[in-house]
This record gives C-alpha cells, structure tokens and sequence, in this order.
C-alpha cells in the first residue's frame, strides 16, 4: 500500500483520515467509497480482511481503532493547516 493509492482530492480530510487509517489495519487496499458504508459493513469488511496481527479482532473492535487514529491523523493535518497559515 502507498499514500498516494490512497488518499483522494476529491475526499474531504476526515474521510481521507478514515480510509487511511483503516488501510493500517486491513491486508488490502480499501474499497473506494468505504467511508459511506454503513457501520455494520466497515466492521464485516474490516474483519474479513483484517491484517495478520488484527485477524482474531472483532470487525467493530478493529473499526473502533481506526477512528482513533483516523483522528491522530486529522489532528496532525489540522495542526499542519494552522502552522502553514
């Protein structure tokens, strides 16, 4: 996996924050538009295609990490916007 397979313009951060952050948990690419599934989707995904040291989490475990670094990362991108003016 790169940055660049995953990070999109046409997303907002936050959404780029998600989809970024579940790619850290998961052995493949995510899906484009991962982000508007519903919770119950992400979580069975995530675990079906959970990474070796995740494979025996629970889909909403998983996704449960993911959203706190999904927000590690918006922090970091925000705190990024505020020194670049």
């Amino acid at each position: 996996m790169v940055y660049s397979d995953i990070w999109r313009e046409d997303l907002s951060d936050k959404d780029n924050c998600f989809v970024l952050a579940l790619a850290h948990f998961v052995y493949e690419t995510p899906p484009i538009g991962v982000h508007t599934w519903d919770e119950d989707k992400v979580e069975n995904w995530a675990e079906n295609h959970a990474w070796q040291p995740f494979e025996h989490w629970s889909g909403k475990d998983i996704v449960e990490q993911v959203r706190i670094l999904a927000r590690d990362f918006q922090a970091v991108a925000d705190s990024r916007k505020v020194q670049n003016g």
